[in-house]
Formats: structure tokens, C-alpha cells, sequence
């Protein structure tokens, strides 16, 4: 099996994480912010495997890169390799660390820093691309002598012009409704389904967004009071969708806020055991 023909699930904004602290957490600015609960660490361990990260750039402070959702910071991003290399020490599974966006004003040399800081951080780890990116297969990726037998693997894609094939796998093709309403993101999600279905080419692999996305007038105006009830109105549905409306389709890494509220990490456990049951063994 190739990495790109799997279904692997996404954490959407998964940096963006904070423990509930209840009402007091109810207010515009903490309930627009943060996507996930369950730390770096904690969603590796619950069996997220596409981490979409966010990233700022402030040269002026102490800490020069933070994770970001979208001009706050969240968390230092030392915080979340350390996370991620906790996992990768205590796991042999593969997992996908995407740059989705790089907000603040970025550099050459920042992103000289960012990409030289990344390589040396994940390279006990990292699988170069080797010309043929999402299609290196499991076993491959795996039996590399130059990576650690009993350690997981990391593969980072770098969304950005300053991005190194060398290092860094091509970047996977986005699908985002930006809609408000659970039956406008189930239109969406089935039309571009219906897309990836008429040319996979084009969708292998592809991230489709299966969360809402708030306006400011839905936050300010109470329409809907943050991410958390947005998810809430998606996720105890969104696993049936995949289940039950598109349960062959591949090649597919969604993505969603609050994974946790899905099942869909078990959707993809069982649906890639399905793939790999069709496969004819190789001689």
C-alpha cells in the first residue's frame, strides 16, 4: 500500500488546543480560537495521524515561531515538536505533520530557520520524498536503514514556495467549503467526493475540511456561540457520511475540529484494513 492511498484522519487546526475550562472559556475570542482539546501528544495517542499546523513568525519575541490559529498564539511551537517527538519515540506508526499557513510576515531567512530548525528536529525520523512523494509505499517507509527499526516516522509537508523536495513531501490538495451550515458542508463534501471519484488523479492524496467555519457576524451575533457547538452540529454526523455515502473511497486525509467528537479515526482503522485485504500479494 502506498502512504497516499490511505484514509488517514486530520486534526484541522491542531495546534489550536486548549483543555475546557468551562464557561469561563465560553467567550468570543476562546471559543472562535480553539479547535481541539487533547494536546499534540494526546491526538497522536488517540490515533490522529494529519496534523494540520499553523505557524506565526515573531522575531521581536522570545520564542520566534509559535503555533498559531490565525494571529493568536497558541502555543510555542518547541511545545508541539517536543509533543510530536515524544510520540515518534513511542510508536512505529507513520504520521503527517502539514505547514497549512504561515501568517505574520515571513522572511527568506525565516524560512530558512523554520525548514533548517524542522529537519534537525524530526530527522531521526523524517521521510524524505525521493522523487516519488505519496507514492512510497508502507513497506518502504518502514524498512528505511537510515531511520530507527523500532521507532514511527514523520513526513512533513511544507506548504509555501520555500518549500525543499528533498525534505519535504509535495503538499496535499485542499478541498474547504468555508460554510456555516451542517447541510451546506454535506453538499459540498459530496460534491467534491463525486470529483475525487471522476479523477483521482487530481484527489491522491486530498484533505477535504469537514468542519464549519464561523463568519465573525455568526460569533458576534450569537448565531452560533464557537467552534465547539459548530462541531457539535457536524461530527455526530460526519462519520455516518463516510460510512455510509462514500465507504471506498481513498486516498482521502479529513480533517476536523475536535476529532474526538467523530469516529472517525475508527473509520479510517477499519477502512484502510479493507484496502489492505484486496491487495494481491506481491512476489
Amino acid at each position: 500500500m502506498e502512504i497516499g492511498s490511505l484514509m488517514l484522519i486530520g486534526a484541522h487546526d491542531a495546534a489550536a488546543y486548549r483543555d475546557y475550562q468551562g464557561v469561563g472559556d465560553d467567550n468570543l475570542v476562546t471559543s472562535a480560537t480553539f479547535a481541539q482539546e487533547e494536546t499534540l501528544l494526546g491526538q497522536l495517542l488517540w490515533g490522529v495521524r494529519f496534523l494540520d499546523i499553523r505557524i506565526g513568525y515573531y522575531p521581536t519575541t522570545e520564542e520566534k515561531f509559535w503555533l498559531v490559529h490565525g494571529i493568536i498564539k497558541a502555543h510555542p511551537l518547541k511545545e508541539g515538536i517536543e509533543a510530536v517527538q515524544q510520540f515518534l519515540r513511542i510508536s512505529r506508526d507513520i504520521m503527517v505533520w502539514e505547514i497549512n499557513t504561515f501568517e505574520q510576515n515571513w522572511t527568506d531567512d525565516a524560512h530558512k530557520e523554520l525548514h533548517d530548525l524542522l529537519v534537525s528536529e524530526f530527522y531521526p525520523w523524517l521521510v524524505v520524498p525521493l522523487g516519488i512523494g505519496w507514492d512510497t509505499t508502507l513497506a518502504d517507509i518502514w524498512n528505511r536503514v537510515t531511520l530507527p527499526e523500532d521507532e514511527g516516522r514523520i513526513i512533513i509537508t511544507y506548504n509555501e514556495r520555500h518549500t525543499d523536495d528533498v525534505y519535504f513531501f509535495p503538499e496535499v490538495t485542499e478541498r474547504w467549503g468555508n460554510v456555516d451550515e451542517p447541510g451546506d458542508l454535506k453538499s459540498y463534501l459530496e460534491q467534491q467526493v463525486g470529483l475525487a471519484e471522476e479523477n483521482p488523479a487530481a484527489y491522491s492524496p486530498w484533505k477535504p475540511n469537514c468542519q464549519l467555519t464561523p463568519t465573525a457576524e455568526d460569533i458576534i451575533g450569537g448565531r452560533w456561540s464557537g467552534l465547539r457547538e459548530m462541531a457539535a452540529a457536524v461530527n455526530r454526523n460526519v462519520t455516518l457520511w463516510w460510512r455510509e455515502d462514500w465507504p471506498s473511497l481513498k486516498s482521502t486525509f479529513p480533517i476536523h475540529d475536535f476529532v474526538l467528537s467523530t469516529n472517525m479515526i475508527q473509520e479510517g482503522i477499519r477502512r484502510n484494513l479493507n484496502m489492505a485485504k484486496k491487495l494481491k500479494p506481491q512476489n
